[in-house]
C-alpha cells in the first residue's frame, strides 16, 4: 500500500520528536555529569564521542558515588572472566532504584 506524503510527514515528525526527547534526555545527562559531584567538562559533542566502555564506565562512576562498596570495582578485572558478573552487578543495583529494564533481564545484562 503506498502512503501518502501526509502520513510520510507525521512520522516524520513522530521520529523528529522521539530523536528531540533523545537529545534533550542526553543533554540533561551531560548538564548532571558536569556539576557536583562529578564535575566532568563534557560537551553533547565529547559525551557522544565516548567508546562503550567509556560509557560503562562512567556509569560505574555514578554507581559508586552512590553505593561505594558494592561498585568500586576495575571493570577490566571484572570483565576478564566473562560470566556476565557486571551486567548483574549493575541490573540488581538498577533493579534496587526502581529501574525497569527495558525488555528482558538477561539480554539487557548481556548488552551491559
Amino acid at each position: 500500500a503506498r502512503r501518502t506524503q501526509l502520513e510520510r510527514t507525521r512520522d516524520g515528525g513522530a521520529a523528529a520528536r522521539r530523536q528531540g526527547e533523545t537529545m534533550s534526555e542526553i543533554s540533561f545527562i551531560v548538564d548532571k555529569l558536569n556539576q557536583k559531584p562529578f564535575q566532568r567538562e563534557f560537551t553533547l559533542v565529547s559525551f557522544d564521542e565516548l567508546s562503550a566502555f567509556e560509557l560503562l564506565q562512567l556509569l560505574n562512576d555514578v554507581l559508586v558515588y552512590l553505593d561505594p562498596a558494592q561498585h568500586k570495582v576495575d571493570l577490566r578485572d571484572e570483565n576478564v572472566n566473562k560470566d556476565g558478573a557486571t551486567g548483574v552487578r549493575i541490573e540488581s543495583f538498577l533493579r534496587i532504584l526502581k529501574y525497569q529494564v527495558p525488555g528482558d533481564v538477561e539480554s539487557f545484562r548481556a548488552r551491559i
